[in-house]
């Protein structure tokens, strides 16, 4: 059972090796460098769990035999961990709040007035920085100084609804 744990976790620490690549190379599409580098990790878990697995058959446990039950346990570690951390990365990439934070933590005083927060948080540059992600994400497509969705920005569109609709968040 301690083989597939200890697999997930190696390959876990593995996956963390984007902080080198983002360190030391400019890489445009993070996000996608780092799903790519997970599910390629992933294969490295399978092979690396049939190294170190050695789980004698010792009969069913909660309806499927060990070895497959430690192969699923350190999956799902792997997963977890990998999720969570990809989560807690988008939090603190977009969070406006701890952006804002490190603003007034790098001013000359270390502080700033409301005035100075909105001087360098403009609703004008925050539009135009998220209109240009979505762009570049092939969300949306402009023509003739309009913007329009792409049938990939449609698809992410009704993901976000439907979940928007099914918790009762308000538009705002």
């Amino acid at each position: 059972m301690l083989s597939g744990i200890f697999a997930g976790t190696v390959c876990f620490f593995l996956f963390l090796s984007h902080i080198y690549f983002f360190h030391v190379f400019k890489i445009r599409r993070r996000f996608r460098f780092m799903a790519a580098l997970f599910l390629s990790i992933l294969a490295f878990y399978i092979i690396l769990y049939a190294f170190f697995s050695n789980i004698p058959d010792q009969g069913p446990v909660f309806f499927m035999p060990l070895g497959a039950f430690a192969f699923l346990n350190g999956l799902f570690l792997h997963f977890a961990a990998g999720y969570l951390y990809l989560h807690c990365l988008q939090v603190i990439d977009r969070s406006p709040s701890c952006r804002m934070m490190i603003e007034i933590a790098a001013a000359p005083e270390r502080n700033l007035s409301l005035e100075e927060i909105k001087q360098r948080y403009s609703i004008d540059k925050k539009v135009a920085d998220k209109v240009e992600e979505m762009s570049v994400l092939g969300c949306i497509r402009r023509e003739d100084g309009r913007y329009f969705l792409t049938a990939r920005g449609k698809k992410y569109m009704h993901i976000g609804k439907g979940i928007r609709d099914y918790l009762k968040l308000e538009r705002n």
